[in-house]
Formats: structure tokens, sequence, C-alpha cells
């Protein structure tokens, strides 16, 4: 009888010992899952954007196109003009339109430029991609009651490159690598498994004999 207690708390801690695996795998595998990139973050691509001034500034307005392959996301502003307000991101007749703004002349140009920050595309991942910079206008506060605006026509290109080519550096698949580590990690509980109802059978069949 004392045997057999024995050997009921042993299969206990072994059971417990196999939940505690159970529960770590599928914990992990979760884990995986959750934090696996979305496949469009590898196509995306910072373009950044400065501006010659003379001198420090209250805001700029941006006119651009871009041809098709991109996709603009979104427009990351700088440290430098980081207490500025953005203005909404203005598609009209092809053109786009997006822009910073604040009540007093807090950005100034470093060595004539001043960087603005970046727009970030998402690339189709075709060539020959590129965004062309129209205008730009920026505006200088006076006083409270007076401001000076200047118009700039700029027309500079800045070609846009995917992140990498996928014929010389293939982006690995989320997918498959997830899987491949689930099935891995299964292996091992499974493993476990296998061990322990060894382990079992082997201290039971001693015990029988003692």
């Amino acid at each position: 009888m004392h045997i057999r207690s024995r050997v009921m708390h042993f299969k206990e801690k072994m059971l417990n010992i196999l939940l505690l695996i159970f529960f770590t795998v599928f914990c992990f595998s979760q884990n995986i899952n959750a934090s696996t990139a979305s496949p469009n973050e590898a196509n995306e691509v910072r373009v950044p954007i400065t501006l010659k001034v003379p001198y420090a500034i209250a805001g700029a307005e941006f006119e651009i196109e871009y041809t098709p392959g991109l996709k603009l996301l979104s427009f990351e502003k700088s440290e430098t003009i980081g207490t500025a307000y953005t203005t909404p991101m203005v598609e009209k007749n092809g053109r786009t339109y997006f822009g910073f703004y604040h009540g007093s002349n807090d950005y100034a140009p470093k060595d004539g430029v001043l960087d603005i920050g970046f727009l970030v595309f998402e690339h189709s991942g075709e060539p020959d991609q590129f965004i062309l910079v129209k205008e730009a206008k920026y505006v200088q506060v006076i006083d409270k009651d007076n401001t000076n605006s200047s118009l700039l026509t700029l027309n500079e290109k800045i070609d846009v490159s995917p992140v990498s080519d996928p014929t010389t550096n293939p982006k690995p698949d989320p997918e498959s690598n997830l899987k491949q580590m689930q099935y891995a990690l299964w292996m091992i509980l499974c493993g476990a498994t296998v061990a322990a109802a060894v382990v079992i059978f082997f201290y039971v069949k001693r015990k029988k004999v003692g």
C-alpha cells in the first residue's frame, strides 16, 4: 500500500511536469505568432526630406508627385521640428500636399539646410520608382498679425529603391519560419512525453520487483 501511494505520488509529479511543458510550449508558440511582422513592413522605405532656408522658420508646405509603384503611408517629423503640428496629407489632381507649422520661428537650419523628416512609402518592388518634390512654401512669423512666406520651385527628383533585391537577397517567409518553430517545439513536447512515460514504466516495474 505504501509503495502504491509512492507510485501515485510520483505519477502526479510527472503529470504536473508534463502539463508545465505543454503550457510553456503553447504560450511560446503563441508569442511567436503574435510577434511575426506583417509582410507589408518589409516593403516600407523611408525617404529623407530636407529644405534649404536662409533663416529660422515657423512652418512649411510641400507639393510632391510619385510614381505608381509607391504608396504614401505617412510623414515622420524629424527631431528638429518635433514640436511642430502637422497638416493632413491631401491628394489633389495627382499631387500630394503635406506640411508642418508652429506659432513662432522655432526651426532653424543647420548650414542652411533644415531637416524635415521622412516620407514613408510602401514599395511595390518594381524598378525606376521616384518622387518629385515640385514646390515648397515656407513661412516666417513677423509679429502676431503678420507672416512672410516664400515659394520655392524645386522639381527635385528623388529615386526610391526597394529595400532589397528579392533575386539576390530573398526575404524570409515569416509563415514558413513560424511553422518550423512550432514543429520543433511540438517535437520537444513529444520527446519529453515519451521520456516521462519510460521513466514511469521503469519506476513502477522496479517498485513491483522490490
